[in-house]
């Protein structure tokens, strides 16, 4: 078994101010959407006909910057771009696909920070796993470095007048297996203020968890020779 993945090419789409979120291009039916999206004062929340979102965390800063994260199930026919629901012009939001992720129960945890951009140890029991490490600040012009071992996914900010008018937002991945918890670590390079941070992580389907035995089936074959089915209990 092997980690779900984020497609190399077209997997991810931003936005930044107002309007709509484009959902990426390499989607196929059955794949997972991830949306994080964060800003001041509020983060947008996402909608679209025939798609059904689900919180996987939210947390602010106290002070005025929120981050959010959500999943759904892509299928043919849902709606394209998404809606993005807030009451602040000055946000952003991001769409990943995921693919090779289990669609039922995709999240096996995930934690919050409000206070930094250093979210909390992960504990969880799937084998497979694609970790996401997402973090939000008040800043201008910046860029994030994602923790060590992370392939970054989402670096955006706005530049306008004034810091109580600046949002930005990261969003990196590690894939791990055999894997029964992760601490990403702080994400770096950005100077922000009001920082928040979220993180959780995707299961690939059928991932193993616990302890199993195997109990192997031996048949005769016809020829004299046999074959060995192995069976997991």
């Amino acid at each position: 078994m092997a980690s779900p993945t984020i497609p190399a090419s077209n997997g991810v789409t931003t936005f930044t101010g107002s309007g709509s979120l484009a959902v990426p291009s390499a989607k196929v039916d059955g794949d997972l959407l991830i949306v994080v999206s964060a800003g001041q004062s509020a983060a947008p929340v996402p909608s679209g006909s025939g798609l059904s979102f689900t919180l996987i965390q939210a947390t602010n800063s106290g002070t005025g910057q929120y981050i959010r994260a959500y999943w759904a199930t892509w299928n043919s026919g849902d709606a394209t771009p998404l809606t993005m629901t807030c009451g602040r012009e000055l946000r952003h939001a991001a769409c990943l696909v995921v693919q090779g992720a289990d669609t039922t129960t995709p999240v096996v945890d995930s934690d919050v920070s409000s206070t930094s951009v250093d979210p909390p140890a992960l504990s969880y029991s799937s084998a497979d796993v694609l970790v996401f490490s997402g973090y939000a600040g008040a800043g201008k012009n910046q860029a994030w470095t994602p923790p060590a071992n992370y392939s970054e996914r989402v670096d955006v900010t706005t530049n306008n007048d004034g810091p109580a008018a600046n949002s930005v937002m990261g969003v990196a991945t590690r894939a791990l297996t055999a894997s029964t918890g992760e601490d990403p670590g702080a994400a770096s390079g950005a100077t922000v203020t009001d920082p928040c941070s979220l993180d959780f992580a995707v299961q690939a389907p059928g991932a193993v968890t616990g302890s199993f035995t195997a109990n192997a089936i031996i048949e005769k074959a016809q020829s004299g020779s046999f074959t060995a089915d192995a069976y997991i209990a």
